[in-house]
């Protein structure tokens, strides 16, 4: 009965180390950045701030 909360932190412990190292790489990886999202902030902030 005690190896069911065991493995769940173990797993906890392991999908957030992943997400740790994968965060660090922002350009490449599964939750990688691509310049779409930056062209996009950009084109709001000029919308914002009132062109320019």
């Amino acid at each position: 009965m005690a190896l069911i909360p065991l493995a769940l932190m173990a797993a906890l412990l392991a999908a957030g180390t992943y997400l740790t190292i994968d965060i660090s790489h922002v350009f490449s990886g599964a939750l990688a950045v691509h310049p779409d999202a930056f062209d996009g902030v950009q084109a709001e902030l000029r919308r914002i701030s009132g062109g320019g």
